[in-house]
């Protein structure tokens, strides 16, 4: 479950959400889509799982972006200018504070 979900990240990148709570609705949606075309399940337990695949991609897209931050290599699903606007973020006074509790 958990690679399923980490590569929707990879094949959509939300350039502005450098948090989970950022992360458009509609990107969510086809995360979400996109985990439902590669798994399958009785149709009664739809709220279960999208509660379960909420909370763990929550929990991915944190780690996810926590590892970009530390390598601070562009990876190719990245385009340039998106790459260079998240290091920007993540020189941020404010940012740099948080990051450090």
């Amino acid at each position: 479950m958990e690679a399923i979900i980490t590569k929707s990240f990879k094949k959509m990148v939300d350039s502005k959400a450098f948090s989970w709570k950022k992360v458009s609705k509609s990107t969510k949606k086809t995360y979400f889509d996109d985990f439902q075309n590669q798994c399958s399940w009785a149709p009664q337990f739809n709220g279960q799982i999208k509660s379960s695949w909420e909370s763990k991609a929550a929990e991915r897209y944190s780690d996810f972006v926590h590892k970009l931050k530390i390598v601070r290599d562009r990876p190719d699903f990245i385009p340039e200018d998106e790459w260079l606007e998240w290091l920007q973020y993540w020189e941020e006074p404010e940012v740099k504070k948080k990051n450090q509790r």
